[in-house]
């Protein structure tokens, strides 16, 4: 798995979706508020779970117990364990979407005098 080019993908969600769905006007559609919590999670996990991932790598390496090399870990298994956070936390952000009953809602602007759509919880 070249943890590059995860890295990178997760910047591209994070930039280009979470971009795209802060500046859509989101008046009846709740699902683009349930798309920007989506984009931000899986983005982030996609860009700083290969860090992680590395990190744990070189801490079994140098930090063994004894000064030996410690059972190697493929990037395979390094990238199973990558796709595990995004897995987990998509389902997690699914949980909370359905617990929390995300939808868009119009509220009155600051001092304009205008409304303006955003998304709120009942929690």
């Amino acid at each position: 798995v070249p943890f590059m080019t995860i890295i990178v993908v997760g910047c591209l969600i994070l930039l280009v979706l979470g971009t795209v769905f802060a500046s859509m006007r989101k008046q009846d559609h709740s699902w683009l508020c349930m798309g920007s919590n989506m984009a931000l999670s899986v983005g982030f996990w996609l860009m700083m779970g290969p860090l992680f991932v590395k990190t744990h790598r070189l801490d079994r390496i140098f930090f063994s117990q004894r000064l030996k090399v410690a059972k190697r870990l493929s990037n395979r298994a390094l990238g199973l364990q990558v796709g595990a956070m995004v897995a987990v936390d998509a389902a997690l952000v699914l949980v909370m979407a359905r617990v929390t009953n995300i939808r868009v809602a119009l509220v009155p602007a600051a001092g304009a005098g205008e409304s303006v759509y955003v998304c709120v919880t009942d929690v």
